[in-house]
């Protein structure tokens, strides 16, 4: 791993890196001077509160800055002051509780003229914590964020990723502390997303397909999950903020979840497919955001799915070895 400020920083940011990268050395990981093809996690820093251009951010552009095949999992560590922390979600919390949002109380500095929506869906999701880390993230240009509060010391860090998780972890005993945000960077380089599903099978025949009480059950099923405001709006990243070839470095769109229902005459699970690759709206499917999972790799890197004739065929989600396991 390779430590690689951004500017400006902090006392206290300064501090914590120099804190974590004594951690990492302790558990025997290797901290680099600089990242080459064996770099495994970046870690940088941004200002809170502020934008970064998107040539700083090495989310994007670390893999053509430092000359590498492929972009390591990069890290944004950011430092709030409580006052400026308890602000700004004050600020979200009076501006999410009006009855009709108004989006200058959504406009920052650095985001999409349209982000307003996202941030104002995300807060009456998750509440105004989630309004905030997804103003951070554009901000900083960068997914996965830990935002220390704190003065002259952390006393809290938040952990942010792109599903929109906020853990927080206490400072109340340092070493634990920085143990504790080890732990969790490495956890993050060390895993892999279940995706590789592969096709396999013969194609089922459409007059077969077309006999199937399944497919029209999963569009049903969506529309009355969707009368009950199960779904959360995709977020998009092109709506928080506009950067030139997202693609390269993560999905352009994130859409949550997944849900399926077995089908006895295939004897297959017939589920939603992966939005991650295009946009999928879970709340109007068609056949063609489904697939037919038949089993799982013995690798288990991701799930067998069966193609239908006719159909676009696209992998399901992420969730669908477990899925099937269930």
């Amino acid at each position: 791993m390779v430590f690689v400020p951004g500017r400006p920083t902090t006392a206290l940011l300064e501090e914590v890196a120099e804190r974590l990268l004594d951690r990492f050395r302790r558990r025997g990981d290797v901290v680099q001077p600089a990242p080459d093809e064996e770099t495994d996690l970046i870690l940088t820093t941004a200002p809170f509160g502020e934008p970064i251009g998107w040539r700083e951010s090495l989310l994007l552009t670390a893999r053509r800055r430092f000359r590498l095949l492929r972009t390591p999992t990069v890290i944004t560590l950011i430092h709030a002051t409580k006052r400026r922390f308890r602000r700004l979600l004050d600020h979200f919390r009076a501006a999410l509780a009006r009855p009709e949002p108004d989006p200058a109380d959504f406009a920052f500095p650095g985001l999409a003229p349209e982000a307003w929506r996202v941030l104002v869906e995300q807060g009456q999701r998750g509440g105004p914590i989630l309004s905030l880390e997804r103003m951070v993230q554009a901000q900083a240009k960068c997914l996965r964020i830990l935002l220390f509060v704190g003065d002259d010391r952390p006393e809290a860090a938040y952990a942010f990723d792109l599903v929109g998780a906020y853990p927080c972890c206490r400072a109340t005993e340092p070493d634990a502390f920085y143990d504790n945000l080890v732990l969790r960077m490495v956890t993050a380089v060390s895993v892999e997303e279940v995706t590789q599903h592969m096709l396999q099978g013969p194609p089922i025949p459409l007059a077969l397909w077309r006999t199937l009480s399944t497919p029209a059950a999963m569009a049903e099923a969506a529309r009355q999950l969707s009368r009950r405001n199960f779904f959360t709006e995709m977020v998009r990243i092109a709506d928080l903020v506009h950067v030139p070839a997202v693609s390269d470095a993560v999905a352009e769109q994130y859409s949550e979840g997944c849900f399926a229902t077995w089908d006895p005459r295939l004897g297959a699970l017939v589920a939603t497919v992966t939005g991650s690759a295009r946009p999928v709206d879970k709340r109007q499917i068609t056949e063609d955001d489904l697939a037919v999972i038949v089993g799982v790799r013995p690798d288990r890197k991701g799930a067998f799915y069966r193609p239908v004739e006719g159909k676009r065929n696209d992998p399901p989600s992420s969730e669908a070895v477990e899925m099937f396991a269930m």
